[in-house]
């Protein structure tokens, strides 16, 4: 029921004789004497350096705000950091505590985890909650990012195309450092290199001088912001091949139909087949029959140089000449001439009526 603050005493005496002394109060008490319920609480915890790595040394100020300040004379404070006992834990005044550890290798790796408990100059402990800095970051890490994938937005690129590789990264302690990242593409310097977090983007502009049909070599290095450098990333993961430059167009080779004439509710089959020798052709071409009638994905196949499209004869299409329309381009966005069936090496015949 005490409350926090002064303490109050009186001690009345008397001597043997009857005679009373003067009243002894607080004030005639050598110190003042106050009741203290509060533990120190936190109000800033910070460090010098961000990163930490192993065999390194992590240095903690702690600052506490107590009424009656911390005790400087007590024994030295418990602290521990990310669960390993502290180094070394001091008072440096009656409101600032020294935290410090020598990372020996293998604690957890990502923002560091503090616990303190100074006391105050009543015996009141400060929280064992642990906690992390209070301003910027403080980090362990100990290990160099490693690549997860490597992926490029295409196969085949144009002369003037934008390739863009994306590397992602694992990195438990740490991200990448976009101070440190650097990209060549064909011994070239690359047009862009950015780094959000893990993940690494380098792009590259197909020049003139790039040889058609060449492989698109690459080669990306970057560190962590704990400076560990990544392995070398030249390869696509997933034993995916290298992309290519291709600067040139297909050409059509042929254009054939699986018959010449159709009666309702037969299938048409046209195969176009296309040269290339530094690409392949995209898969979505446009392919129409009969002047409107657009195939859906279902009824087109593509493989390599080889477009393969079916179309159902329906009872609304007229006796008479099958019309088709071939819309490509190859992977490197190169359009080919339309195919039509004039390109076919047989003509096309609806043909309903029965001899």
């Amino acid at each position: 029921a005490d409350a926090e603050g002064a303490i109050t005493v009186t001690v009345e005496s008397t001597d043997i004789a009857g005679n009373a002394a003067t009243d002894v109060t607080e004030s005639d008490v050598s110190q003042a004497m106050v009741i203290d319920k509060t533990a120190p609480v936190l109000t800033a915890a910070t460090t010098a350096a961000t990163y930490h790595d192993n065999a390194e040394t992590v240095t903690l100020t702690l600052t506490y705000s107590d009424a009656n300040g911390l005790d400087t004379g007590a024994a030295t404070p418990t602290a521990t950091v990310q669960g390993q006992t502290a180094t070394s834990a001091v008072y440096d005044s009656s409101s600032q505590v020294t935290v410090t550890y020598t990372f020996a290798g293998g604690e957890t790796e990502g923002e560091l985890s503090f616990v303190a408990t100074p006391q105050d100059e009543a015996g009141n402990v400060a929280s064992s909650t642990p906690f992390g800095v209070t301003t910027g970051n403080a980090v362990f890490d100990e290990t160099a990012p490693t690549v997860v994938s490597v992926v490029a937005d295409k196969k085949f690129y144009a002369e003037g195309a934008l390739v863009t590789i994306v590397v992602t990264y694992a990195d438990d302690g740490s991200t990448l450092d976009p101070a440190t990242d650097t990209a060549t593409f064909m011994g070239n310097a690359a047009t862009s290199v950015d780094v959000s977090g893990l993940v690494l983007t380098a792009t590259y502009t197909i020049a003139s001088g790039d040889a058609d049909d060449a492989d698109i070599t690459f080669s990306i290095d970057v560190s962590d912001l704990g400076g560990h450098a990544a392995p070398q990333v030249t390869a696509l993961t997933g034993a995916e091949p290298l992309p290519k430059v291709d600067k040139t167009a297909p050409t059509l080779v042929s254009a054939v139909a699986d018959a010449d004439y159709y009666k309702e509710g037969a299938t048409v089959t046209l195969t176009v087949t296309y040269s290339d020798a530094s690409g392949l052709m995209d898969a979505t071409p446009t392919i129409t029959f009969m002047g409107d009638q657009v195939l859906s994905s279902g009824d087109i196949d593509v493989t390599g140089l080889v477009i393969t499209a079916t179309y159902v004869i329906r009872s609304a299409d007229a006796e008479g000449a099958i019309t088709v329309t071939v819309e490509a381009t190859d992977y490197a966005g190169h359009t080919v001439a339309d195919v039509t069936e004039s390109d076919v090496s047989e003509a096309l015949v609806i043909d309903k009526t029965a001899p």
